[in-house]
């Protein structure tokens, strides 16, 4: 059964092994330059002394600030396993008919869909374990630096992939394409249904992020204003311009959670995506067990065209009964009976004479 797993998936997990393995290399590349950079232009060695920096960070985000810019990308990873990992799992089973075949050898029903799970399961957590690890390396020389905003990796987009979410995202992402696949019976409105539900998900729990404990407040003096502002447009120096708006009464509020919450914050959004993970195995698992179909109440879902139903089996025609039969119609001329020859050789002739038991008789119906 591992075996057919393997060759009935392995596609997915070739191409799936393929794009980590570039976005390895690219990480890998990039990190070991900029640990290269920092060593090198003596950045890394003012930091321990703890000396001012500004002047060096600056020419680090120069040069390396633009990667932060795409980090966001990095989350649509989780999604993809969802759709293309746990969406076909089953509605392609159901849509090429092919759960009949399955289902009715000498594998049950729940140890086929078992072993399926147990294989995807493992290998998500092993592809967004490596994925957490190696972008934490990575990330590391930006954590060192007060640089876009004081950026850290409790810092949206950076909290999302590395520490443990990414395991709870892969889980989650998977499940729900599986489920959804289990219940509509169709591969691409499955997908759909996965990309939405996971979207949703993730930006529910990450608005709630900041509310799972009580977020702290300062309150302090401007001193690294964005821009020029209409209050103090004839101050052109920076400083003079803080200054100037602090004495109108303006300050600067930050509301933010400390970096000691960090791993506080990681366990409970795991915990979360785990368990609704389990929830929605446990609903496709019940789903197959049982062989239930969609019900009505995903009938919103199914908006997306007809589920595929195998044709009616084609049953024999009944067979005429004693009542039906009609009578045979009674032989009104001599003609009706012909006689041939027993056998090949012999041929009738007009006149010719030819022994009675030579011949066979065959009854035909009077025109």
């Amino acid at each position: 059964m591992i075996w057919l797993t393997w060759r009935q998936h392995r596609l997915q997990a070739v191409t799936a092994a393929g794009v980590l393995a570039v976005l390895a290399i690219f990480l890998l590349v990039t990190g070991r330059q900029m640990t290269s950079y920092l060593h090198s232009t003596g950045l890394a060695a003012c930091l321990a002394r703890h000396g001012s920096c500004d002047s060096l960070s600056q020419l680090f985000e120069n040069r390396y600030g633009t990667f932060l810019n795409d980090i966001a990308y990095l989350n649509f990873l989780p999604m993809f396993a969802g759709m293309f990992w746990g969406a076909p799992l089953l509605a392609r089973e159901y849509e090429q008919g092919t759960d009949i075949l399955a289902w009715t050898q000498t594998v049950s029903r729940r140890r086929w869909l078992a072993i399926k799970l147990t294989a995807f399961i493992a290998a998500a957590i092993v592809a967004a374990t490596g994925f957490s690890l190696l972008f934490g390396w990575w990330f590391g020389p930006f954590s060192q630096l007060a640089i876009h905003g004081g950026q850290s990796r409790i810092q949206p987009y950076v909290f999302d992939v590395q520490g443990i979410v990414p395991i709870g995202y892969t889980l989650f992402a998977f499940a729900l394409g599986t489920a959804a696949g289990a219940f509509i019976h169709r591969t691409v409105p499955a997908m759909a249904v996965t990309a939405g539900g996971f979207f949703a998900a993730r930006v529910g729990v990450q608005l709630l992020r900041g509310h799972l404990f009580t977020p702290l407040r300062s309150v302090h003096a401007l001193v690294s204003p964005t821009g020029n502002v209409s209050l103090c447009r004839a101050i052109l120096d920076p400083r003079g311009i803080a200054h100037c708006i602090t004495s109108h009464g303006y300050h600067q509020l930050d509301i933010y959670q400390r970096l000691s919450r960090y791993w506080p914050l990681q366990g409970i959004e795991f915990a979360i995506f785990t368990a609704l993970a389990i929830c929605l195995l446990a609903a496709t698992t019940w789903t197959v067990a049982q062989h239930h179909g969609p019900r009505q109440w995903i009938a919103v879902v199914r908006a997306f065209g007809p589920a595929p139903s195998r044709p009616p089996a084609k049953t024999a025609a009944p067979l005429p009964g004693p009542d039906n039969t009609p009578a045979p119609r009674p032989s009104s001329s001599p003609e009706s009976l012909i006689r041939i020859p027993a056998s090949p050789s012999e041929t009738r002739y007009a006149g010719s004479t030819v022994p009675e038991q030579g011949l066979s008789s065959v009854a035909l119906p009077p025109t």
